[in-house]
């Protein structure tokens, strides 16, 4: 009897402690960064502390009313990109600040939560968090660990109605044995396994967390912010690329610095429309090596002047299937050329024919900007004007390029292959860039 009874109070006392264990928080709540510590209130305001923290607006405002991108870019002193597009229309947008800030308009990342096809009562996903350390912006997604815990918990549950369901029967089984001591070792058998399991599936939090707390502790997947960056796109052969416009001042300063100037005469290379380089897919191919830059485009209307960029020789060519189109090369004394593409006219600001071979001073009006392919053309189909349909500009059409002609498109053959009216600059002086003189 007595053995009966202590078997008994072994049975109450296993059941007792299941009954306290599946109604008390298990520790493995902590497994998930703390998140289910928090309650729905405290983790969104974090996410709008992080939000205020991570993301700070500008507005442009009225800054491209009346103004230029260079009047921008000086007024601003480099804070807004600005972007001039093929209709003339400017638009300015701010740039990062150094700390991974961004406009106002960009929104938090709101993912879906899973959704599981057999829902289970313990697995609760937490929401996503923001954040960060210097320039580094992570998210944080808890909804592996929040899984791995709702899981384990939901499997204890399990395993302690089993037991329990083990240890009565069991006791039933003891109680039942009626001096059978093959019935009653049995019965003692299952209580004793009974209870063994119940512990050691409660226990593995403990046991492992003995051994490494890395084993228990799960993290969420952090997920780092890729940085947004400003590309500037202005008037080049295709929209399609573009480059990063504080990685192309960069390699202008870096090219000042290390190289050397070749032009005769201290001069310096002048923009031939007054306005700066567009930082397009010349800077993005060449991995913003100045070393391999030897192309620049300037932002121009049609029929704008051009300027010459150095004092030297000027020539005119009128091409027939060259991607240029209509070209003007100007050549420095002492050897080194440049080429000008996408010519309209070879005319000075009277609307004069500069004869080729004629020497010209710097800053000088040596033509004026093409770059309208008229509208039915019919370009090389290996052009990109070709495949991406550049040419439909409405006449009248422009015939000859030693004429000051009031028109508005040009042939294909004089047009070249571009989307629009820019200035294409060709620069050859033996191992150098035109960065390095650029003024």
């Amino acid at each position: 009897m007595r053995k009966l009874r202590t078997y008994r109070r072994a049975a109450l006392a296993g059941t007792a402690l299941l009954m306290l264990l599946s109604m008390a928080p298990m520790p493995v709540v902590g497994l998930v960064d703390g998140l289910e510590q928090q309650t729905p209130e405290e983790q969104r305001a974090l996410q709008t502390e992080n939000a205020k923290r991570l993301f700070a607006g500008d507005e442009c405002g009225a800054l491209a009313e009346g103004a230029s991108c260079a009047e921008i870019n000086d007024r601003t002193k480099g804070k807004y990109s600005c972007q001039k597009q093929t209709n003339g229309k400017i638009i300015c947008s701010p740039k990062f600040a150094t700390q991974g800030a961004a406009p106002e308009a960009e929104k938090l990342p709101n993912p879906v939560k899973p959704e599981l096809s057999i829902p289970i009562p313990t697995i609760k996903f937490s929401d996503i968090q923001i954040t960060s350390q210097g320039e580094k912006r992570t998210i944080d997604i808890p909804w592996i660990g929040d899984y791995i815990a709702g899981v384990y918990r939901y499997a204890v549950s399990v395993a302690g109605v089993i037991a329990a369901v083990i240890m009565m029967i069991g006791g039933f089984q003891y109680l039942t044995a009626g001096g059978d001591a093959g019935r009653v070792t049995q019965g003692k058998e299952r209580i004793q396994n009974a209870l063994i399991g119940l512990f050691l599936s409660l226990g593995v939090y403990i046991i492992l967390n003995a051994i490494n707390p890395d084993l228990v502790t799960f993290k969420g997947l952090q997920i780092q912010v890729i940085k947004r960056r400003e590309f500037i796109i202005d008037g080049d052969e295709g929209v399609e690329s573009g480059g990063e416009a504080a990685s192309c001042d960069e390699a202008v300063t870096k090219a000042k610095a290390e190289g050397k100037c070749p032009l005769p005469d201290g001069q310096k290379f002048k923009s031939p429309t007054g306005g700066k380089f567009a930082c397009n897919y010349h800077f993005k191919d060449a991995n913003y090596n100045y070393k391999d830059i030897k192309n620049l485009d300037f932002p121009a209307g049609w029929g704008q002047e051009i300027k010459a960029p150095f004092a030297g020789t000027v020539t005119y060519v009128k091409h027939t299937d060259s991607l240029c189109g209509n070209e003007i090369k100007l050549a420095a004394k002492g050897g080194g050329d440049i080429s000008i593409c996408h010519v309209k006219d070879f005319t000075d600001a009277s609307g004069n024919y500069i004869q080729s071979g004629s020497p010209v001073i710097q800053g000088a009006i040596i033509g004026h900007l093409g770059g309208n392919c008229c509208e039915g053309e019919k370009p090389p189909e290996d052009w990109r004007s070709s495949k991406n349909g550049w040419c439909k500009k409405p006449g009248p059409k422009c015939t000859d390029p030693t004429r000051k002609e009031e028109c508005s498109c040009q042939p294909w053959q004089q047009s070249g292959n571009t989307s629009g009216p820019h200035v294409h600059v060709t620069y050859r002086f033996k191992g150098t860039s035109p960065l390095i003189c650029l003024e």
